[in-house]
C-alpha cells in the first residue's frame, strides 16, 4: 500500500519486518476490535485525554508521508512548464492532493486534516484487507490442487515468456478466483454498524423497531444456499461465468448487491 498509495516503498518485503508506525497500530487492535462493537462507547473512549496515545506515532508517521508527498508533488511541478503533458497521478494520494490544492474543485479534500485521515484509511484499510485476501486465496490454491492447475495454465497460457499487467488483467480466471475468494471469505464479514429509523424497518419480512442498532452478516448473505444453491460453501471459480456474473448477493467491501 506504500505503492499503491503514496508512491514508495516502506520496505516490510526487503527488511522482512514491520514499520514501526504499523507496530502500534496493531498492538491495539485487541482493544479496538472490542469497542468497535459499542460504537458510541468507542467515540466516547476517544475523548479520554491519552487513550489514543498508543496512535500517535501512526497518525503523525501518516501526517510526515503527506507533507513529502506534497513536497515531491510541488518539486515535480516545476520542472514541467506548463506546455508539458502531463500523465495521470501513479497513486492515490496524488489524486488526493491535487484535489486539496485546486482551489476551483468544490469536490476537493476539504482540509488538511482530511488529507492526513485519508492517507491513514489508504495504509491500514487496503493493507489490512489486501493481506487477508491473498493469504485466503493462497490458503484455497494450497487446499485445492486441481483449481492451483487450473489457475496456474489460464497465467501461463495469458502470460507467455514476459510478465506484464496488461497480460495478466486479461486473465479472467485469476479474477474469478479472486471474486470466489472474497465471497467465502470477505475481507471485511460484517458491514457498519447502522441504526434503524425511528419508524423502524421491514427487512425479509422481520420487523426491526426503531433506534436499534444493525450490522449486516455480510459472509452469511454470501454464502446462503438460497441465493447460491446447495454448493454455496464450495469453492468454485467457474460458477462466475465469462463475464464474471454474480449469481446471489456479492458486497464484500461492504459495496455491493
Amino acid at each position: 500500500m506504500g505503492m499503491v498509495g503514496l508512491g514508495r516503498d516502506f520496505g516490510g518485503i526487503s527488511t522482512g519486518s514491520r514499520h514501526p508506525a504499523i507496530r502500534a497500530i496493531q498492538e491495539h487492535m485487541r482493544m479496538l476490535s472490542i469497542l468497535s462493537h459499542v460504537p458510541w462507547f468507542l467515540n466516547l473512549f476517544s475523548l479520554v485525554p491519552g487513550a489514543t496515545a498508543g496512535y500517535m506515532p501512526f497518525f503523525g508517521f501518516c501526517a510526515e508521508q503527506v507533507n513529502e508527498k506534497r513536497e515531491r508533488m510541488l518539486a515535480s511541478s516545476k520542472k514541467q512548464s506548463a506546455d508539458d503533458e502531463r500523465s495521470p497521478p501513479p497513486d492515490i494520494m496524488s489524486w488526493l492532493i491535487a484535489a486539496f490544492e485546486d482551489p476551483v474543485d468544490p469536490a476537493g479534500v476539504p482540509s488538511r486534516e482530511a488529507l492526513d485521515e485519508d492517507s491513514r484509511v489508504v495504509i491500514i484499510a487496503g493493507s489490512e484487507t489486501t493481506a487477508t485476501t491473498l493469504t485466503t486465496a493462497l490458503y484455497y490454491m494450497a487446499k485445492l490442487p486441481a483449481e492451483q492447475q487450473k489457475l496456474q495454465t489460464a497465467l501461463d497460457r495469458a502470460i507467455g515468456d514476459e510478465w506484464t499487467y496488461d497480460k495478466v488483467k486479461g486473465c479472467a480466471l485469476l479474477d474469478h478466483v479472486i471474486f470466489e475468494t472474497l465471497r467465502l471469505q470477505p475481507a471485511l464479514r460484517t458491514g457498519a454498524s447502522r441504526e434503524t429509523p425511528p419508524r423502524g424497518i421491514t427487512i425479509d419480512e422481520v420487523y426491526i423497531p426503531g433506534g436499534v442498532n444493525v450490522i449486516v452478516g455480510v459472509q452469511g448473505i454470501q454464502t446462503d444456499p438460497r441465493y447460491w444453491g446447495d454448493g454455496a460453501g464450495k469453492f468454485v471459480p467457474e460458477r462466475w461465468g465469462e463475464k464474471g456474473r454474480r449469481l446471489g448477493p456479492y458486497m464484500p467491501f461492504s459495496i455491493g448487491e
